[in-house]
């Protein structure tokens, strides 16, 4: 941004040259004091991007001469934070007057509104002067943040100049949010995440130290830019202890939040046991509901779960049963096996702190809900049997532990063992069968 005299000028006076935009819409690219300017002039804003397309815009303007009455007019600090922290509380506007005359100060909202008049057609001797501005209406009352417009008018005789300014009110402090760890506890080495927010932002920084030690205060994060949702610190190599965590943002106005919280550091693992069902324990239709015991010790325990995942599916686990205190329950959860479909299961229990520390045990289990499939097909029903000889059938299981094959008098319980076998037979002919009972009626 720069100047020249004349429509078409040769030299320009450079107001801004920036390698950024203003932090906020509501910062101007420079301030232009025209005291003493007269005549044709240009304005020209020249911008460029990093792939080097370049724009430009030029404007005339016209300043009609003038009667120097007041020859200097500015605002320190033109921002300011009137909110009572003791920094940046007024602006000091300064004058410089070239004669005796009527001075009158006016402060203008953005809309046009007069709100204050802090001095009002006052008699004033040649020379400087400075007016404090405490942000502040008619009424007493501090003003919104926002941009005000000072209006200086100085009369002498039948001569008046006019001179304004602008100054920028912001009492408004930063925003801090922390959202990991939520809980107050956290494992050495991860992160502070977070947010970071101001208009105005100018910088933040993240210390760390032992609760009750500030000798020990180490500087753990900072930037000067805001951060939405992102990392603002990590923690470095903690002993197990508790900690304070401090994060503090500064805005250009000087407005300062302070965010002070109590952090454990805890890099201990649960103690995760599971003692029944035993390892590789098989359940059929005959059994009992699956007992579910165990234990988890955990002084800062945050859940426990119990899984149940199949082999079919084991992305897909089954909430048994959850918790957030311990001891657990005894048994901490029961399943029906009967309801499962036949097939290999892990029954996880699963505990997390906290610090997000996570342990687990597991034991698996077979589900066979299926009885064997068998079939006799020699000797036949009815079948006269006279001399030895095989039987025949199949029997099918995918877990066969026995098959046996026994004779009963017709209409008795009462059954004699003829042969068993601890695997399934691999041709239809079951058993040879030589020794064959008195002559009679069998089953």
């Amino acid at each position: 941004l720069d100047f020249d005299i004349g429509l078409d000028p040769g030299t320009w006076a450079i107001l801004a040259d920036e390698a950024a935009l203003p932090q906020s819409k509501l910062d101007p690219f420079a301030i232009w004091n025209t005291q003493g300017l007269e005549g044709e002039h240009v304005l020209r804003l020249r911008a460029s991007d990093t792939l080097g397309n370049r724009s430009e815009l030029r404007v005339p303007l016209n300043f009609a001469q003038r009667v120097t009455l007041i020859t200097d007019f500015e605002a320190k600090p033109r921002l300011f934070s009137p909110n009572d922290d003791t920094r940046r509380e007024r602006a000091a506007l300064r004058l410089s007057l070239d004669a005796d005359v009527a001075l009158t100060l006016h402060i203008f909202d953005e809309g046009g509104t007069l709100i204050r008049d802090l001095i009002d057609a006052a008699a004033t001797p040649a020379g400087a002067l400075v007016v404090p501005f405490d942000g502040k209406d008619q009424f007493g009352r501090v003003l919104q943040d926002g941009t005000y417009t000072v209006t200086a008018i100085a009369s002498k005789a039948t001569v008046t100049q006019q001179e304004t300014i602008t100054v920028q009110i912001d009492a408004t402090s930063p925003t801090i949010q922390v959202t990991q760890p939520g809980s107050g506890f956290a494992r050495s080495g991860s992160g502070i995440a977070g947010s970071v927010d101001d208009e105005r932002i100018s910088s933040y920084a993240v210390t760390v130290e032992a609760l009750g030690d500030a000798q020990t205060r180490e500087l753990i994060g900072d930037g000067d830019e805001a951060v939405n949702g992102g990392i603002l610190a990590m923690l470095g190599d903690l002993e197990e202890r508790e900690y304070l965590l401090r994060l503090r943002a500064d805005d250009a106005a000087e407005n300062r939040t302070t965010v002070d919280f109590r952090l454990f550091i805890d890099d201990t693992l649960p103690l995760v046991s599971l003692d029944q069902p035993k390892d590789a324990s098989a359940y059929g239709l005959a059994a009992e509901p699956v007992a579910v015991s165990g234990a988890v010790e955990e002084k800062n325990i945050a859940q426990w779960q119990v899984l149940l995942v199949s082999a079919l599916a084991p992305n897909a686990p089954t909430i048994i049963a959850s918790g957030t205190s311990v001891p657990l329950p005894e048994p901490v959860a029961t399943i029906d096996s009967r309801a499962l479909v036949d097939g290999s299961y892990a029954i996880r229990l699963s505990a997390t702190d906290l610090a997000a520390n996570t342990a687990a045990a597991s034991v698996t289990i077979t589900v066979d809900n299926t009885p064997p499939e068998v079939v006799l097909t020699s000797p036949a029903d009815g079948a006269f049997v006279t001399v030895p000889g095989a039987i025949e059938g199949s029997v099918a299981d995918a877990a066969l532990s026995v098959y046996a094959l026994e004779i009963a008098p017709l209409g008795s319980e009462l059954r004699s063992p003829i042969a068993s076998f601890n695997a399934a037979p691999s041709t239809s002919q079951l058993h040879n069968w030589q020794l064959l009972p008195p002559d009679g009626e069998y089953t």
